[in-house]
């Protein structure tokens, strides 16, 4: 079959097999994989460009995969909160908060919190208390099963459509860290 402008079942095939692709990449660990995710989607969208078809299903999709900073890498002396999240697609989250600096004696617990329809929250997920320089990570999906190594929580349910990151402090001493979600679609 030709490659042709007119084709376009087999653009449409092509884009979903490019989705399915860019889905799969799950929880890129360093900013190359991050760049080179945003790449694939950048790219996905320029192919749908060039033959002429709507990319709005296809952006939002892929978009839906994209990572997304919940806290910025900064020193921090208290708890704090992220900002609320609105889930229109995504099944699931993978949450990993980078702790690479504190002063003293670190002590930080990531959580996942709902936020229910009064305007409160309730935790969902817990991840292991850091005490050194390190990742926890928690990961809320209804496929998720047993969990993996490597996981600090899993959580077998679905991702409400209103959420947070919440960083726990168990002391006053300073905490470097940076706090990322990865949605589940």
């Amino acid at each position: 079959m030709a490659f042709t402008r007119n084709n376009r079942d087999l653009v449409t095939r092509t884009g979903t097999g490019l989705r399915m692709v860019t889905e799969s990449l799950l929880l890129p660990s360093s900013d190359d994989e991050a760049a080179a995710f945003d790449g694939v989607r950048q790219s996905v969208a320029a192919m749908l460009d060039d033959f002429g078809l709507s990319q709005a299903p296809a952006t939002t999709a892929l978009a839906s995969q994209a990572w997304v900073e919940q806290l910025a890498s900064a020193a921090r002396t208290t708890s704090t909160n992220g900002p609320d999240q609105t889930n229109v697609v995504a099944r699931g989250v993978v949450v990993v908060v980078d702790l690479t600096a504190f002063v003293t004696a670190a002590s930080l617990q990531l959580t996942v919190e709902r936020k229910n329809a009064a305007g409160t929250y309730t935790v969902i997920a817990t991840g292991v208390a850091l005490t050194a320089v390190g990742r926890a990570v928690i990961v809320i999906d209804p496929l998720a099963g047993t969990k993996p190594a490597g996981v600090d929580d899993s959580v077998s349910a679905g991702l409400p459509h209103e959420w947070r990151v919440a960083m726990v402090h168990g002391n006053a001493n300073s905490h470097t860290y940076s706090v990322t979600a990865y949605p589940i679609r």
